[in-house]
């Protein structure tokens, strides 16, 4: 659902006001950083919330809710409950029209926010939240408590807009937009995964059973597998597209489990025990009116995309899960009335039901890689000559290769954190370590920069460049041959793996 908040700031000589309209999920830190775009605060002081109204009851005991608290502290103590603000969400505290709360920023100047919430609205499927709908009022400069006259006019519909597109650069972009699934997306879903439970496939059924389906999202395949046979974790993957058929021919192949993990594109269903869920999982199940007793009774779900920390569901991907899991039950009945209708996953082949002629049939495995976009080299003509003809040659052979580093990065609370890629080159002859750089995945489309950057650094022009990936050779294959680089594609980097072990073993994660 969409919360309808009027943020009032107060003891002003004039009204100053904003109307924001949120997803009730969001968590109090997302709140905290709306709250700071809405009024063109800095984010340079301490805040913090108290909840004055909830379920249309006023709250006696003083509850606050604040950044940074220790798990030993929180909670209610002699005179107040104090709680944190990153796992507390909005939807909990603020739940009839008119419930409200203080946001305080800056404890010196002590600019007090009143947060009232006017109405609980459906969401519109064409609208981005947060969202700002109304202005009133110019937001007081930072620091200047007490120096105020008079407040200036503003034009709301230009504020709203500028306050839009700050949300979408600090949301949007960093991964925390995404829609969120309503709360009757939510019930569906988990009617048929309780439905999937009940029927226990597993005891018929193991992983290596692959079986593949239409995507109705985006026309493409999808590829499901249980897991259960083994008794140990039990549930449904279900693999999107031709980068979950790569995770899926790496889960039994296992040239690296490294990057397995890292690389994977699924979606994740679990029957799990209670102290598996995280405090989001038991609230989703909890404000969904729905009870679980036992071990591997609890439903898990869980988003996996390349190069990005395991998240929780957006709104597409239980659209997903809801759409082919009436399909998943009923070929897991016809599995268990017969036994050899999908054989085991050779890597050649998957079986999918075809609606149309009613019957299965075997999908063929796409054996050539996808293609990989080139962007254009940005670098002049003229610059690339004069390397090739002034900088002396390295004779010795250069291994180029990324790895994931299992240490997530998070730039913004409520942001789902990803996985930086450490980029390296090393030296043949001397195994030693030329260049490393941190790059994300989205950037490892610049990974010629890299390349130049090397060749600054060294003064030297590579004469043979190793690399094993067949998207690293593609990237820069049009910068070797501007250089006169002999660029191979070779099956192993020895080199680089000894350096790779070593470099594992050394970090303290």
């Amino acid at each position: 659902m969409i919360y309808q908040l009027r943020v009032s700031l107060k003891h002003l000589p004039a009204p100053v006001w904003r109307r924001i309209e949120i997803d009730s999920s969001v968590t109090f830190t997302d709140l905290h950083y709306i709250l700071q775009a809405a009024f063109e605060w800095e984010d340079c002081h301490l805040h913090t919330f108290f909840i004055r109204q909830s379920n249309g009851k006023t709250i006696k005991n003083r509850v606050e809710i604040g950044p940074d608290i220790d798990d030993l502290l929180a909670g209610p103590t002699s005179h107040y409950t104090k709680l944190n603000e990153s796992t507390e969400i909005v939807s909990h505290w603020l739940t009839k029209k008119n419930d409200h709360c203080l946001y305080i920023y800056d404890f010196g100047d002590d600019w007090q926010h009143e947060i009232v919430l006017e109405k609980i609205i459906e969401r519109k499927e064409d609208a981005l939240y947060p969202r700002c709908t109304m202005a009133v009022g110019a937001s007081p400069e930072e620091d200047s408590f007490g120096m105020l006259e008079s407040i200036e006019s503003i034009d709301s519909d230009r504020v709203c807009a500028e306050i839009n597109q700050v949300y979408r650069n600090l949301f949007e972009e960093n991964g925390t937009h995404s829609e969120e699934a309503s709360h009757s997306e939510w019930l569906k879903l988990f009617e048929l995964v309780d439905e999937l439970k009940k029927l226990k496939p597993w005891q018929w059924m193991d992983n290596k059973h692959v079986f593949a389906l239409n995507n109705p999202i985006d026309g493409d395949y999808v590829y499901c597998s249980v897991l259960g046979s083994a008794e140990q974790e039990y549930g449904l993957v279900t693999y999107i597209g031709q980068q979950g058929l790569k995770a899926l021919d790496k889960f039994y192949t296992m040239p690296s489990i490294h990057d397995m993990i890292f690389e994977q594109h699924t979606l994740f269903i679990s029957f799990s025990n209670r102290d598996e869920l995280e405090k989001k999982d038991y609230q989703l199940i909890k404000s969904l009116g729905l009870k679980y007793r036992g071990k591997k009774q609890w439903p898990l779900f869980r988003s996996y995309v390349p190069g990005l920390y395991p998240w929780w569901l957006n709104k597409k991907e239980v659209e997903l899960l809801t759409e082919i899991l009436p399909q998943v039950i009923n070929i897991c009945l016809q599995m268990k009335e017969h036994r050899s209708l999908i054989p085991a996953y050779n890597g050649k082949e998957v079986v999918r039901f075809d609606t149309e002629l009613q019957k299965y049939i075997f999908v063929v495995h796409p054996q050539e890689a996808a293609p990989v976009p080139v962007p254009e080299i940005q670098v002049n003509e003229l610059f690339l000559q004069r390397m090739r003809k002034q900088m002396n040659r390295m004779y010795a052979p250069i291994e180029f290769d990324y790895f994931y580093l299992n240490d997530p990065i998070q730039e913004y609370p409520g942001q789902r954190p990803f996985f930086p890629l450490m980029m390296l080159a090393v030296e043949c002859e001397q195994e030693l370590i030329i260049y490393q750089d941190i790059v994300r995945m989205s950037e490892l489309h610049t990974v010629a920069d890299c390349l130049l950057d090397l060749i600054n650094k060294l003064q030297l022009l590579p004469s043979e460049i190793y690399v094993q990936r067949h998207n690293l050779y593609t990237l820069l294959e049009p910068l070797a041959n501007k250089l006169d680089i002999k660029l191979k594609k070779v099956p192993n980097l020895p080199v680089m793996t000894e350096v790779k072990e070593e470099l594992f073993s050394e970090l303290p994660f």
